[in-house]
């Protein structure tokens, strides 16, 4: 449908299409030296942008004391390595068997991930978006994973404990 101006608009009535609207922006400055890789400020923005969000897992805290030897003491549920690898999705899988790990390389270089888990780790598993099992991985020792990848790639894992 042609409005009176000539440009081509939808069929279906959106009076709010145009956005003729008050919006508030939040900004956020963060003087570093060196590029933004260097800097890592795409970080910054994420912290800014995707604040934290916590839950309790049922059943974690057995397992937690299960394994608490395993990190002299201490206690992480997951650290990721390098810094230019970033932790996208970490949710129960829809299986309710394992945990869905997303992550993907931020700087456009080849980089091997290492997962490490505050859980001995049973099984581990590429997925698609969808948990659809792709590829299994090799055996990990004890609670960590290392995978090659490659330049802003996006990997997604299933993950048994």
């Amino acid at each position: 449908m042609l409005s009176s101006n000539g440009i081509m608009g939808p069929c279906v009535p959106t009076p709010d299409a145009a956005e003729i609207k008050p919006y508030t922006f939040r900004y956020s400055a963060l003087p570093h030296e060196g590029d933004w890789k260097h800097a890592a400020s795409y970080r910054h923005g994420m912290e800014i942008n995707m604040p934290l969000i916590s839950s309790q897992l049922a059943n974690f805290r057995a397992k937690e004391q299960e394994n608490r030897n395993l990190h002299n003491g201490g206690f992480s549920f997951l650290e990721i390595t390098p810094k230019n690898v970033i932790l996208s999705i970490f949710k129960i899988s829809e299986d309710k068997k394992g945990i869905i790990v997303r992550f993907f390389e931020t700087e456009g270089k080849r980089s091997v991930a290492t997962l490490r888990f505050g859980l001995m780790i049973k099984s581990a598993a590429v997925t698609d978006l969808l948990e659809n099992e792709i590829k299994k991985l090799k055996e990990s020792k004890c609670c960590t994973l290392q995978m090659d990848i490659d330049p802003y790639r996006i990997i997604t894992l299933k993950v048994e404990f």
